[in-house]
């Protein structure tokens, strides 16, 4: 078939599953996963969120999203905080111990950035991560289709 190098879904499925098992690995050491790390840095700069409003950009599922909170805050990484208009939300809030493993955790990250892109330039770099975010609004766009 000589479209087989071109099976961008196999491929993009493949990376995506290597890079969580290899990140994983790495942030052992911290008790947390890179799905976990993803709330974490999530709440960085921004807490406060609403857990709707994070599952959401997140695109994660709202039971699985429930337990990556509930895991969370039973490691005392993040508290969940009533909102005070209306106390149906659950706002989000690193602990300073969240702080200090999401710190710690995120030069993980950087690491397997780094090695997953090893060998391409800068630019190289940004168009990648252009088109893939141009695929993803296509895909967006025609979501109702």
């Amino acid at each position: 078939m000589e479209d087989e190098e071109l099976r961008l879904g196999y491929w993009i499925k493949l990376l995506g599953r290597k890079m969580t098992t290899y990140q994983d690995a790495r942030l052992l050491k911290y008790n947390i996963t890179s799905a976990q790390l993803g709330v974490l840095l999530e709440l960085c700069g921004r807490e406060g969120q609403s857990q709707r409003e994070i599952q959401q950009i997140l695109e994660i599922k709202p039971a699985t999203f429930t337990g990556l909170v509930s895991s969370l805050e039973e490691k005392g990484l993040i508290k969940r905080v009533h909102d005070n208009e209306d106390a149906r939300i659950n706002r989000l809030y690193l602990t300073e111990e969240g702080k200090a493993v999401k710190e710690e955790s995120f030069k993980e990250f950087l690491h397997v950035r780094d090695t997953m892109f090893k060998g391409f330039m800068r630019e190289e770099q940004q168009l990648l991560v252009c088109w893939l975010k141009k695929m993803y609004n296509n895909l967006e766009e025609r979501q109702g289709d």
